[in-house]
């Protein structure tokens, strides 16, 4: 899809006055909860490695080929595209807001502070979607991890009510992926959920770092996703064919099998590999039931089944 740029303006803003975006996905992949632009920072400098770009900035300047991207939403500019880099000079402006004293004078050892930003003014979010997914996925700008770029085409697809056929035109993607996105997103979610009474664990599986394909590779697999005991609605969205107690467990085993990297793509890719792995399961009748048939036919699994999903 060709983008169109003749109703965009450039605009020197405040960085003060920048607001970070509460709706990027990013952010709310992670939180149940709207985060407060103080808790946006700290939440980048803690998973994004914001305190390290901030020091970076104030080495060698602010580049100007990162310039941000805002759209105007009511009295305040949005950032769309650019909340790491924003969020840095947001730190270098006030260091003791954001961080630990010892680190705050760190940065104020640097004496470099950037008042104003000269940002690319989109008329509208939707305008700013596609440049900002293509910028993240196929060039040598910060590239998102897959979960990262599942949450941005979930909050299209959900958020922005588009279909899977208009998000394929806009993303210049394939209809396929869209909707492989949309099951990856799902069952991490999902999987997330599955470890509320382990802290430590759902952290790492939390994470965007978290390899969610090579889960994907497993339900991919009939006999995996068979083994879940589960299948995907048209839309992404998991359906049960065994009983929710049942699918929970082998799922938690799988997610737990990826965290100690006993399912990589190195066990779980040629043909024979994947048959063995899912043999070497077959033997595990002490962990799950397989005198437990799979259903011929599907059904969601229910919200009031799904196991409640705390703020981390």
């Amino acid at each position: 899809m060709r983008l169109d740029f003749s109703e965009w303006s450039q605009r020197l803003l405040s960085i003060e006055h920048l607001k970070l975006d509460i709706d990027n996905p990013r952010f709310s992949y992670f939180s149940k909860k709207k985060m407060n632009q103080t808790e946006i920072v700290k939440f980048l400098i803690d998973r994004f490695d914001v305190y390290d770009l901030a020091k970076d900035i104030a080495t060698d300047g602010y580049l100007l080929n990162e310039e941000p991207i805002v759209c105007k939403e009511g009295d305040a500019y949005v950032v769309l595209e650019g909340n790491r880099r924003v969020a840095a000079c947001k730190v270098l402006l006030n260091p003791h807001r954001y961080l630990s004293n010892l680190k705050a004078q760190n940065i104020l050892k640097y004496n470099y502070s950037l008042e104003k930003l000269n940002c690319h003014v989109a008329p509208t979010r939707r305008d700013a979607d596609i440049l900002i997914y293509r910028r993240h996925t196929t060039t040598t700008i910060k590239r998102w991890e897959t979960v990262s770029q599942d949450a941005h085409i979930h909050k299209l697809f959900t958020d922005d009510s588009f279909s899977i056929e208009e998000i394929a035109t806009m993303l210049s993607e394939s209809t396929t992926n869209i909707r492989k996105a949309l099951r990856r997103y799902n069952i991490h979610q999902y999987s997330m959920s599955l470890f509320d009474d382990n802290p430590t664990l759902k952290e790492t599986v939390s994470s965007d770092k978290f390899p969610i394909t090579n889960l994907e590779r497993l339900y991919e697999y009939k006999d995996g996703l068979d083994f879940l005991g589960i299948s995907f609605a048209a839309n992404g969205k998991i359906d049960k064919r065994l009983d929710i107690s049942e699918v929970n467990n082998r799922l938690r085993f799988i997610v737990e099998e990826i965290v100690n990297d006993k399912l990589n793509s190195r066990v779980f890719n040629r043909d024979t590999d994947k048959k063995e792995y899912i043999d070497h399961l077959r033997t595990l009748t002490d962990k799950f039931d397989f005198s437990k048939q799979l259903s011929e036919h599907s059904s969601p699994i229910d919200d009031d089944l799904l196991p409640e999903s705390k703020v981390i």
